[in-house]
């Protein structure tokens, strides 16, 4: 819904000027980091996504503390950004720092939706070999966490990186149990 997403928008760019006028860095943080989300997943506004994670990361960074351990997150969505961008060498650079983040501060949702990034990622530039890895990473967490759509999502990368390796009785495998989990 165009009106909904418009309103959200609206409501952020509030929520960023009023931080920004009354100094609550905490906010500004989470309000750029949620423009950004918002102009990429929704909008598709690649340029003004990038814009508005790129103040979320330096805003995240300079404000020392704990706040710290927001960038992965952060650096997920620049990763993805970039992915869309076709700025490759960028999008893995990313996804790499922000896993390096994800693990340094002990988050472990974080780690699983980095990796299951990352297995995406190399599937997307045709290297399955290496999305394996990330793949099953992802899987082992997301099972530890009991997320069934993080489950789905990393047997679906799974299955297409098998698809790509031309084994097909593995990629049929774990095509059933994304499908099994998805319905």
């Amino acid at each position: 819904n165009t009106g909904s997403t418009e309103k959200q928008v609206s409501s952020l760019l509030k929520a960023k000027n009023l931080a920004e006028a009354v100094k609550d860095s905490g906010l500004n943080m989470l309000a750029n980091f949620n423009l950004g989300d918002v102009y990429f997943s929704k909008l598709k506004k690649l340029d003004s996504a990038l814009y508005f994670e790129q103040k979320a990361k330096d805003l995240f960074t300079n404000s020392g503390g704990d706040a710290g351990k927001y960038n992965g997150w952060v650096l997920n969505t620049i990763g993805k950004i970039y992915q869309e961008k076709g700025n490759f060498n960028l999008s893995r650079d990313a996804f790499v720092n922000g896993l390096e983040l994800m693990k340094e501060h002990n988050n472990v949702s974080g780690v699983a939706g980095i990796c299951l990034s990352l297995s995406s990622f190399y599937n997307i530039i045709n290297r399955p070999d290496s999305s394996l890895p990330y793949g099953n990473k992802a899987l082992e967490v997301y099972k530890i966490l009991r997320d069934t759509s993080g489950i789905a999502n990393a047997y679906s990368s799974m299955s297409l990186a098998y698809g790509k390796q031309k084994k097909t009785d593995s990629a049929f495998a774990y095509l059933q149990l994304a499908t099994a989990l998805h319905d």
